[in-house]
């Protein structure tokens, strides 16, 4: 009988010197094909990064090894049979290499099926697939998970509730809370960010009614637009020190935010960062600081006391906008 024999394309997100490309995977057949599974491909000027695992029943990853020749990469992944020592057939394979640069070709080896990995102009852009584990929704970008969502499984907890972020997910270091991943969750009571997280996406406590603390560790320097807007019940945060901007609308209509205390990492405060946050009543505003935009402060409308450090800080002239403080200063 002859064998049937398909030509498959896989498409994924290849990603060379910060330029985002699809790759192309070819495999012979579908019982070839289906041996392996990848979840993310990546690959930077001096190193790849390929996340994935072996599919057929029995076998586990026992490691792998690499050559790279003519501008082509191969990869051999070592398998065997599940072991206590080896029990699954899952596997992340980072390779660090000078050369890696001048590929223009990868190549995949598992037994006896070898794939072909190549950039190629733009054809697709496949988000990461999203997995699940406990409340949490994430993906696994660069060997590391981005929480995307929180989503509350057990449905039988007494509100309101503390959550505790996991410092890892199955392995893979959280790095970064991803944008609206806890956007409207109304029976948040406190919020603990493991250290490692390094950024809070766009929108990610917005509307969170009663989140009252959060803790925020000195590894995030990067707080998205609108992060905690309209968390109305907010008054038990530190900043952390080595954030740089404060972002458009990131505590807008924090009403009961008190008085907080701006790092001198801070370069920038945008527009509305602090727009009705009515019971800020003083700020003092660091050396560091070199821009604090329009309606920055809008509406604060108990903010009284501002020292600002440095006299070469540009402050527009509406950044103080109906506030205490500027209502004094018109007097």
């Amino acid at each position: 009988m002859k064998k049937n024999t398909k030509l498959l394309l896989f498409i994924g997100v290849f990603i060379l010197s910060g330029v985002i490309l699809t790759i192309k995977i070819f495999g012979k057949n579908n019982t070839d094909i289906n041996e392996l599974m990848f979840r993310e491909i990546s690959l930077k000027q001096d190193e790849v990064i390929i996340i994935g695992e072996l599919t057929s029943s029995g076998k586990s990853y026992r490691g792998f090894s690499y050559e790279i020749y003519d501008s082509k990469l191969l990869i051999t992944i070592l398998s065997g049979l599940v072991t206590s020592k080896y029990p699954d057939g899952s596997f992340l394979i980072d390779i660090s290499d000078d050369n890696i640069q001048n590929v223009s070709e990868i190549a995949i080896k598992s037994g006896k099926e070898v794939k072909r990995i190549s950039p190629a102009p733009d054809e697709a852009n496949i988000e990461p697939e999203s997995l699940l584990e406990g409340d949490f929704e994430y993906t696994i970008t660069n060997g590391k998970a981005i929480i995307t969502r929180y989503i509350e499984v057990n449905k039988d907890i007494i509100i309101p509730k503390d959550v505790i972020i996991p410092s890892e997910i199955n392995g893979y270091p959280v790095n970064s809370i991803g944008n609206s991943a806890f956007a409207g969750i109304n029976n948040l009571k406190s919020v603990i960010i493991p250290d490692g997280v390094t950024n809070i996406g766009e929108w990610a406590f917005e509307n969170c009614t009663e989140l009252r603390r959060i803790v925020i560790p000195d590894s995030v320097d990067t707080i998205g637009h609108g992060a905690f807007s309209r968390a109305s019940n907010l008054t038990d945060i530190l900043i952390p020190k080595n954030l740089k901007v404060f972002e458009e609308s990131v505590f807008m209509h924090c009403a009961s935010l008190p008085n907080i205390t701006i790092p001198d990492s801070v370069t920038t405060i945008k527009s509305h960062a602090f727009a009705y946050c009515n019971s800020m009543t003083e700020i003092f505003i660091p050396a560091s600081v070199k821009v604090i935009e329009e309606c920055a402060f809008y509406s604060c409308d108990n903010l009284a006391s501002v020292v600002i450090e440095s006299n070469e800080t540009e402050i527009d002239e509406e950044a103080f906008f109906r506030t205490a403080f500027e209502r004094a200063e018109h007097d």
